[in-house]
């Protein structure tokens, strides 16, 4: 988690983030250092610490990086501004002034010389005007009584070396401190996929080529696919809310990335309708009610039947089919309803595996979400799956169960430990690469036969080892009729025990 912007203290887990470590490490560290800072107070999670004092601790002991002196300078920033405009819209006018500063850096340093010789609103909103046209709900001219405070944060983000195209350290604390105070959203959390189920969505796809997102949000998991890739990726993405789409824009910018993100309905009006895809990665908001599907009959992308408006998982499956390119991959997540769900959707489900483009199926552990404690998966599919390694079509699905792999940041907030991406990852590159699974007790590779025998539910926990790994329904149901039978005969022979004992006694009962 991060610092709470109300109180300034910070959690273990985001000492470890600070620090580029493990929170076993953390709690060694002050186990073994008497002068480790003391605890400044505690919720559910675990004890909380001040954020400045853990911040000189960490750079005196020669464990805290130029990026994290950094990250503090934008909390400063941040501590300057929210006492006059509270903490939401602080957050949104520290992203403004750190993007006027970069493109004022880049076109005219001029212009961010005149913004902190002359802070008003005047100066500023003229700034914004000219060098980041595309935001207008994002910024919100700071009211009077803010003066201050800007004129802190002004200095704080001056003293910050922004060039090479805006320094990674610096953005990356920004976007830290937009994407994670609780009050700009248990809001922002519906924007931004968690970075572990960032990272595991990127580390299985390997973005290549042409990568694109329908659902964007703030393109953090753009932003990591870029960053994951050793070669030029050209990214498209599209988004529905201004706002979130004005973040994403900034997002990009900062960092230096290009891209083509587009605002609009993806299904009312897609951006990109001839785009073919290397790689789809997507995150999409869950069990939405979309009415607009109601009015797309006859759409080109519902090759497998159309979604009705509370068909979303179906709609968004084929949405990202139809822009996969003939070898592309799709890494979608999902609501677990996406793996057993009936009606219309179950039916698109069924008619997917049937056409051999289900290529993997990862449970995912329960809380990885803030802002929800639904039960997750992890679809992979794959166009090109019969001219992979020989496989016939619909051929095998691979399962991972990784929902217990979870670990907890305190008590509530989860993530996916190094260990439990590695497994994974390790896992669907070998199925990849070789069409077999290493001995992996959460793995298993699972016929389409077995798969049709289970009404197409496609739940890992069904079929790895210690469930159904081999036993269908009609095997089940044959085991059923022995055991019937069985216990008839059982029966049966007891009968014939008591008449024979009855004969022996004399027929006395």
């Amino acid at each position: 988690m991060a610092a709470d912007p109300q109180t300034g203290l910070i959690s273990m887990a985001e000492i470890a983030r600070l620090a580029g470590q493990s929170r076993s490490t953390v709690g060694n560290w002050k186990k073994r250092n008497d002068d480790f800072p003391k605890e400044r107070g505690s919720n559910q999670r675990g004890p909380l610490y001040d954020r400045n004092e853990m911040l000189d601790w960490l750079r005196n002991t020669g464990r805290l990086t130029a990026e994290d002196q950094a990250d503090k300078l934008v909390w400063q920033a941040m501590e300057a501004l929210r006492g006059a405009l509270g903490v939401g819209p602080a957050a949104d006018l520290l992203l403004v002034l750190l993007g006027v500063k970069v493109a004022a850096e880049r076109q005219s340093p001029e212009v961010w010389q005149e913004v902190v010789r002359e802070p008003g609103t005047r100066t500023l909103g003229r700034a914004v005007h000219d060098l980041l046209p595309f935001v207008s709900e994002l910024f919100v001219p700071p009211a009077e009584g803010a003066d201050e405070g800007l004129c802190r944060a002004l200095a704080l983000l001056g003293s910050v070396d922004t060039g090479r195209a805006g320094d990674v350290a610096v953005l990356d604390g920004i976007v830290q401190v937009m994407m994670m105070i609780r009050e700009f959203g248990n809001a922002a959390a519906e924007y931004v996929s968690p970075w572990t189920l960032r990272q595991l969505m990127v580390r299985l796809a390997e973005p290549r080529g042409t990568v694109y997102d329908p659902a964007a949000g703030f393109c953090q998991l753009l932003v990591d696919a870029a960053a994951s890739s050793t070669d030029r990726v050209e990214l498209y993405a599209q988004d529905v809310n201004r706002r979130t789409w004005e973040v994403g824009t900034l997002n990009f910018f900062l960092r230096g990335i290009e891209a083509d993100y587009r605002l609009g309905d993806t299904f009312a009006a897609d951006a990109f309708p001839g785009l073919l895809a290397d790689i789809v990665l997507t995150n999409p908001p869950f069990g939405l009610h979309i009415p607009v599907l109601e009015q797309l009959q006859n759409d080109p992308r519902w090759v497998f039947g159309e979604p009705g408006p509370r068909d979303s998982n179906a709609a968004w499956i084929q949405h990202c089919l139809h822009h996969l390119a003939p070898r592309g991959s799709a890494f979608v997540v999902l609501p677990n309803s996406a793996l057993f769900e009936g009606g219309r959707g179950g039916r698109v489900r069924q008619r997917v595996i049937k056409a051999g483009l289900l290529d993997a199926v990862v449970a995912l552990p329960a809380g990885l979400f803030l802002t929800t404690n639904i039960p997750t998966a992890l679809f992979v599919f794959e166009k090109d799956r019969v001219n992979r390694g020989g496989q016939s079509s619909p051929g095998p699905v691979l399962m991972f169960d990784a929902s217990g792999l979870g670990e907890k940041h305190g008590r509530s907030e989860t993530y996916l430990p190094e260990d439990a991406l590695k497994r994974v990852t390790d896992t669907y590159r070998a199925w990849r690469a070789r069409g077999h699974v290493p001995s992996d007790p959460q793995a298993a590779v699972v016929e389409f036969e077995v798969i049709a025998e289970n009404n197409f539910v496609v739940d890992p926990r069904r079929y790895v080892a210690g469930t159904l790994v081999t036993t269908s329904e009609t095997q089940l149901l044959e085991q059923r009729r022995r055991v019937l039978r069985s216990l008839v005969d059982a029966i049966g022979a007891c009968s014939a025990a008591d008449a024979a004992l009855l004969q022996d006694f004399g027929g006395e009962q």
